[in-house]
């Protein structure tokens, strides 16, 4: 049997108290001061997953490699991404 566990974020208003975060490594950063904040809401017991709110300023860097996979809900702005292969790809927030 699995164990399931529904996460259940703001989807109005303030998100919360948002705290200072690093996961940009500052020698990665080429342009800009990401300034980042998020909170998490949700880590299970492995540590191997987690859920939250992450936000940050306009920036670039690199990144070289990620020990993980990511799965991003964009709530507003845009990511542009720049693959190792030269490949562009443009993500923005969806607005109803």
């Amino acid at each position: 049997m699995c164990n399931v566990k529904c996460v259940r974020l703001p989807t109005s208003g303030t998100i919360g108290s948002l705290k200072p975060t690093d996961y940009i490594p500052r020698d990665t950063v080429q342009s800009g001061d990401p300034q980042e904040r998020g909170l998490g809401y949700y880590t299970d017991q492995t540590g191997q997953l987690d859920s939250g709110v992450w936000e940050c300023q306009v920036n670039k860097h690199v990144i070289e490699s990620a020990p993980y996979d990511e799965f991003v809900y964009l709530l507003e702005g845009r990511i542009d991404i720049i693959d190792g292969a030269g490949e562009y790809r443009k993500y923005k927030a969806y607005v109803i």
